[in-house]
């Protein structure tokens, strides 16, 4: 093997030769002699050799034999076999992606398939199966992401409802907050059953109330020089003078400054909350 090829001065055994022929035990005490004074702790001596005698290697070299390259082949088999990456024990190139990236390719190709098996084998060893449970194993530490990824992936989750601003917090290491702990939403998005009910109506997009010319005016005092005021609905394509009061989204709104066009929300100032139809 590689130890003992080096222990021999990574040069294998050779021969001894003679001009004539000498009996068996004349060749034994020449070996003996040789093992004794230039092998072991005794290598790389200088030999004297008499009667014709030569020594004849039979073996080449390690460098010649390319050990390195057979020790790198044994590497190679070894990752093939528990699939694990090349770059991950230093061999061949590491590939240019982030290092998330490489993490998550020695995931995929190395440990999902045993993570997930124990996993399995949890569930059926302990029954969890028959009490509803399963069991997962905990992988954010082996697959963590750099912070930009990281904090983008929050980011989305609390926007979307799915994560409480305080369970973002905890997987950045931060304490919880006071009213962290549910889930925010914002306020232009219904829930489907919302809207499966608003197209269960007869008018489901409110499309009869675009063509009323009239609308019952606000409750103002009869005497009130503001009643004449009123102007309805609002519509982009009336014109509105400065002091006017119209209804758009179910609210009064007195108009500050003379408008035309789309609701602008700076020439108009909120009178009464929800006073009556859209």
């Amino acid at each position: 093997n590689s130890r003992n090829l080096f222990r021999n001065n990574s040069r294998p055994s050779g021969v001894l030769t003679t001009p004539g022929s000498i009996t068996n035990e004349k060749a034994a005490e020449l070996r003996k002699q040789w093992n004794a004074n230039y092998s072991g702790a005794n290598l790389g001596g200088t030999a004297v050799l008499g009667d014709g005698v030569t020594f004849q290697t039979i073996t080449v070299s390690a460098a010649d034999s390319q050990l390195i390259e057979q020790l790198k082949m044994t590497a190679e088999i070894i990752c093939s076999v528990f699939h694990v990456p090349l770059f991950k024990v230093g061999l061949g190139p590491t590939p240019t992606v982030k290092i998330s990236d490489l993490n998550e390719i020695y995931y995929s190709d190395c440990l999902q398939s045993p993570i997930e098996a124990r996993e399995n084998l949890l569930d059926d060893g302990l029954g969890l199966k028959d009490s509803g449970l399963e069991a997962f194993l905990d992988i954010n530490v082996l697959i963590r992401m750099d912070s930009t990824s990281q904090m983008a992936r929050l980011k989305e989750g609390v926007g979307a409802a799915i994560l409480t601003p305080n369970e973002a917090r905890v997987e950045v290491g931060l304490l919880p907050i006071v009213g962290g702990d549910t889930v925010y939403m914002q306020q232009q998005n219904f829930s489907l059953e919302a809207l499966s009910k608003r197209d269960q109506r007869e008018d489901p997009f409110n499309t009869s109330s675009t063509t009323k010319t009239d609308q019952k005016p606000p409750d103002l005092p009869e005497n009130s020089s503001e009643k004449s005021l009123y102007k309805g609905i609002f519509r982009t394509e009336n014109k509105y003078e400065n002091g006017c009061y119209v209804t758009y989204k179910g609210s009064l709104w007195h108009c500050e400054k003379s408008h035309i066009g789309e609701f602008n929300y700076e020439n108009f100032k909120l009178a009464q909350k929800k006073w009556g139809e859209t």
